[in-house]
């Protein structure tokens, strides 16, 4: 399918017009992330009743990261607050990928 897609740009440059005058462009709004203080953090890894160490492990990051995030020494970068975003809005999204023998 990707070599089609080239195959296809080539064909439309090889006739002398612009991509732009026959591909559609779509533009779309993409939502922020929630930025993530030690507080929030904290409150979602309990709202979820997870340890230090399983929260870790969820979002695959090492336990010792998890509390310097929960202490306000570091603060999670910009994907990982979009991770824990999606943790937090739809736990099931990611725990039902990540977590096995859960009861």
């Amino acid at each position: 399918m990707l070599m089609e897609g080239v195959r296809e740009l080539e064909a439309i440059l090889a006739s002398g017009r612009h991509p732009r005058d026959v591909l559609t462009v779509r533009t779309v709004a993409v939502i922020d992330a929630w930025d993530f203080n030690a507080k929030g953090l904290k409150a979602l890894r309990k709202s979820l009743r997870m340890s230090t160490a399983v929260f870790a492990g969820v979002i695959g990051v090492s336990p010792k990261l998890v509390e310097q995030w929960e202490s306000g020494r570091r603060k999670p970068s910009a994907m990982a607050c979009r991770l824990l975003d999606i943790l937090k809005r739809d736990p099931a999204t990611i725990l039902d990928h990540v977590v096995r023998g859960a009861a």
